[in-house]
């Protein structure tokens, strides 16, 4: 049987998906047992009203399990994919690549929709009177959002180099699939 080295970007990039993805399971769990004892302690009717842009996004709450629910299962698949990524199968470098792809777009996506956002929240958010300047506090969280955007995006795009480079294709292709 021939040995392959693991390069070190290979054990990076499934760490980082096993951490992150038994983070995400943990993190569902609880906010679902959040979500559970809200429910119980605050009635639809006793609620206060909300502006209308977060009234809005308050709908997507009714899906919140679902989501969650969802989210549980692909990080379940990372943590697997991450375990056999650690082993050398070509599948799990595969699968990896493409949840690092939609992390990706899905950091860019919210990024972009942030400061749309956060430019129609702003006015609703300060009430008048505050002595503070509008446009300070929308350009600070147009600044905020995009400095997130970007903190987010430069670990996935370093890892989707890692999963494409030569060394970690040669490292998955050089043992057989079992």
């Amino acid at each position: 049987p021939m040995t392959v080295k693991r390069p070190g970007g290979v054990a990076a990039v499934a760490w980082v998906w096993i951490v992150s993805g038994v983070l995400i399971i943990l993190s569902g769990l609880m906010g679902i047992g959040a979500l559970a004892q809200i429910s119980e302690l605050t009635p639809p009717h006793q609620r206060p009203a909300l502006p209308p842009l977060l009234a809005a996004m308050s709908g997507l709450s009714h899906y919140l399990i679902l989501v969650t629910l969802v989210q549980m299962a692909v990080a379940a698949v990372a943590v697997v994919a991450g375990v056999y990524y650690l082993r050398l199968r070509a599948w799990a470098r595969s699968i990896l690549e493409l949840l690092t792809w939609m992390s990706l777009v899905l950091t860019l996506s919210l990024g972009f929709l942030w400061m749309p956002m956060w430019m129609g929240m702003s006015n609703e958010l300060l009430p008048s009177g505050t002595g503070v300047d509008p446009r300070t506090l929308k350009a600070a969280g147009v600044i905020t959002g995009a400095v997130v955007m970007i903190a987010g995006a430069v670990p996935l795009i370093l890892m989707i180099k890692s999963l494409r480079s030569r060394a970690a294709r040669e490292a998955v292709g050089a043992r057989p699939e079992v």
